[in-house]
């Protein structure tokens, strides 16, 4: 059976993690299910025998998104594992589309995930979103001040990064003093910290990074003008040598390639946005969710989207729903770089 654990039951899939992400630190697994399970959803494939191990599963942590100004709750698909006598059976494409036909259920615009293995996500109907650049650059370090946040930061912090996210991009997790408070328990259990940058007292930046084996691994850099954001065109370049100076020594970032995959293709096409109008008309098959089959006439404008079925014969075009999603996705900008 296939289902959506109860909250006393999410506990009981630690175990599952442990043995599929063994590269987990007990800390981070700890941390994890310390803050992770206390919102989030876990479907998960019942043991092969009553009260048995779980056979496969994935969690749904919620995040708060801004989808071109519009606020959404959309699920960050991440542990998706299966129990190592279980694999290469369809047991986690099972779960998968138990999850995705649920969500549409709830109108769930789209889901987004972290892939380790992109083909087989491809398989699903994920595509790869637009890259998430580094988060900005300071231009020089020279009359910038670092000093690790506190309790004391966290609304402050967010308050400055959702002015320099909205500044710069369409799609991003909106923060709140939530947000920062679990970052700053994440990174330490990465042996990391969260630096706020600040220029005659102002802040600057945001720097979260984490520190594994010598190797300094940079989470996000945000970095903006205080005060200035409708005024001043907002630098994204990079930067990391910057970032390198506050941190003491040579640092890295990584960008992360999120995919996203369409959930709900009536509830998306609504909250999106496009410089110059875009039309389709075209007969849309997917074969995990079965009410986004069909001919549709999709417009996306500066003013936003519509979507509405249309006649077989009026369709120009035959795609999968993946293909759609690069065309929907295609020239949104993109700031999506959390671990969990």
């Amino acid at each position: 059976m296939i289902r959506f654990l109860g909250r006393e039951e999410r506990q009981k899939t630690r175990a599952l993690y442990e043995e599929a992400f063994p590269e987990d630190s007990p800390a981070f697994v700890d941390y994890y299910y310390k803050w992770k399970i206390k919102d989030n959803e876990i479907v998960a494939m019942d043991g092969r025998e009553p009260g048995g191990p779980f056979q496969a599963m994935l969690h749904l942590n919620p995040y708060r998104l801004r989808v071109y100004g519009q606020l959404q709750e959309i699920p960050y698909i991440v542990a998706v594992a299966t129990e190592e006598g279980c694999r290469r059976q369809g047991k986690m494409r099972q779960v998968m589309e138990a999850a995705l036909k649920e969500l549409h259920g709830r109108g769930t615009p789209f889901a987004f995930l972290l892939p380790k293995d992109p083909a087989y996500y491809e398989g699903q109907g994920f595509v790869f979103l637009p890259p998430t650049g580094d988060g900005g650059s300071w231009g020089g370090a020279g009359d910038l001040s670092a000093a690790p946040a506190g309790e004391d930061d966290l609304l402050r912090m967010a308050e400055f990064a959702n002015k320099a996210l909205e500044w710069s991009y369409d799609i991003y997790v909106e923060r709140d003093a939530d947000y920062y408070r679990r970052l700053l328990e994440e990174t330490a259990v990465e042996h990391g910290g969260v630096l706020l940058l600040r220029r005659e007292g102002e802040i600057e930046g945001i720097l979260a990074y984490g520190d594994e084996d010598g190797k300094i691994e940079v989470k996000e850099a945000l970095a903006g003008f205080a005060g200035n954001f409708p005024d001043r065109k907002k630098n994204v370049d990079g930067g990391i040598e910057v970032k390198s100076a506050f941190l003491g020594r040579e640092a890295r970032f990584s960008p992360m390639r999120m995919m996203a995959r369409i959930v709900d293709l009536r509830a998306l096409v609504p909250l999106l946005r496009s410089g110059e109008p875009r039309s389709l008309r075209a007969r849309i098959l997917d074969p995990i969710v079965p009410a986004n089959n069909g001919c549709f006439e999709v417009r996306v404008g500066p003013e936003g989207g519509s979507v509405r079925q249309i006649p077989e014969r009026n369709a120009d075009r035959e795609m999968d729903i993946s293909g759609l999603a690069r065309l929907l996705f295609a020239q949104a900008r993109v700031f999506l770089n959390e671990w969990v």
